[in-house]
């Protein structure tokens, strides 16, 4: 008898013992590789920023960051509805 036949032929009890044991086990799995990926992100953020000049001479605010987001969305949703209206469908 193979074990998926003991376990089908088990009580409710075992069943559900083993259906815990196997769930932790692979939210372990799951978590570790996780952590892993997070781990070798922050890696790699963390070296990209020694890259990056200190002071630059050109420091932007909030408010300036804001504005300029706010003007390109608005430019590419006034290039969106100005652009001509054909449409080509290919069968």
């Amino acid at each position: 008898m193979s074990f998926l036949e003991k376990l089908q032929s088990a009580d409710e009890g075992k069943k559900r013992r083993w259906m815990v044991l196997i769930t932790l086990a692979v939210m372990v799995i799951v978590v570790f590789v996780w952590l892993s990926y997070f781990n070798s992100l922050i890696q790699d953020a963390s070296g990209r920023q020694s890259e990056i000049p200190k002071n630059t001479g050109s420091e932007f605010s909030f408010w300036d960051t804001i504005s300029g987001g706010t003007a390109a969305a608005f430019d590419s949703l006034k290039g969106l509805f100005s652009s001509p209206k054909e449409y080509i469908i290919n069968p």
